[in-house]
């Protein structure tokens, strides 16, 4: 394992433990490979990049003015879902729900 992590210095152990499977050599598994690393004292020289959060809302939010209305006969709720088929296409799925009738009005499916 050492002669290996030696050669490639970027391996983690999850490619250490796929590279012993591919050879004549040991054959380790992931999580002994990661304890053998543990213990040799040695890490990958990649690091996992850090990804900044964007969760951070910076634009005040509107309120919310539907729940204030008694009369809903003009409030139309409306949503696009994307769904992926085994032919590796996309469709929308795009309903109008009208919340005075508790119904669906109208679907549209749409084929990218």
């Amino acid at each position: 394992m050492l002669d290996v992590w030696k050669t490639f210095k970027f391996y983690g152990y999850r490619r250490i433990a796929a590279y012993s499977q591919q050879t004549d050599g040991p054959k380790v598994s992931e999580y002994m490979t990661l304890k053998l690393m543990r213990e040799l004292g040695i890490k990958s020289r990649m690091q996992k990049r850090y990804r900044k959060p964007k969760t951070v809302v910076t634009v005040d939010q509107n309120p919310n003015l539907i729940i204030h209305l008694h009369d809903l006969s003009g409030v139309w709720q409306t949503d696009i879902t994307y769904i992926q088929l085994t032919n590796h296409r996309w469709v929308y799925l795009g309903p109008f729900w009208i919340l005075r009738r508790e119904k669906y009005w109208a679907i549209k499916f749409a084929i990218q």
